[in-house]
């Protein structure tokens, strides 16, 4: 069993977006002593966590931009977005990644707000991610051609939105869920 956790890093807003760093989760998570224990405890009971990592989109304080690391362009409101055609930007991202995914021990990430980032360097980063933990889920929020194990599939999340946010809805879409392959991962990010 999975719990999709989401955004924990320490961010500027409630909502886990324009993030101050990689490194440290949000204080209202918890220090990283007890982030560490919550995962610890739920993997001895065979629960997974999946935690929330942005790619862009983030503060315009966060740690890298403060201390001038890589090149970041702002993007308005406060936040910027790194320069995804550089190289160092793409290291600093796998190994910020495959750091967090370690050092926490989760059991998924889901990547988001994939910005301008190309499908090879996602690509690139997830296979970094495999390298460190052949087991860990790699999904993301967002319709992608890279290889994550799962991404959002919007019909089938338009089809419980008709068939469960509405009173007295009609039922047809809901065919959708007849699938030939029922290990299949379905991920729901958006039902309302």
């Amino acid at each position: 069993s999975l719990v999709v956790i989401g955004p924990v890093c320490s961010a500027a807003t409630d909502d886990g977006n324009e993030v101050f760093g990689y490194e440290k989760p949000e204080p209202d998570v918890g220090t990283e002593e007890a982030f560490t224990g919550m995962s610890n405890s739920v993997h001895k009971e065979d629960v997974g966590i999946v935690a929330d990592l942005p790619l862009s989109v983030v503060s315009k304080n966060h740690t890298w931009v403060k201390n001038d690391l890589v090149p970041s362009i702002p993007t308005g409101d406060g936040t910027v977005d790194w320069d995804s055609s550089n190289p160092a930007t793409k290291e600093m991202i796998i190994e910020a990644v495959v750091s967090f995914v370690d050092k926490y021990k989760l059991a998924g990430i889901r990547l988001t707000k994939l910005g301008d980032f190309e499908e090879d360097f996602l690509n690139e980063v997830i296979a970094e991610i495999k390298k460190a933990d052949d087991a860990i889920y790699v999904i993301s929020t967002e319709a992608s051609t890279a290889n994550f194990d799962t991404v959002p599939n919007i019909d089938k999340m338009e089809a419980l939105k008709q068939s469960y946010v509405q009173v007295d809805p009609d039922s047809s879409p809901l065919q959708l869920f007849v699938d030939e392959n029922e290990t299949d991962i379905i991920q729901f990010d958006e039902l309302t």
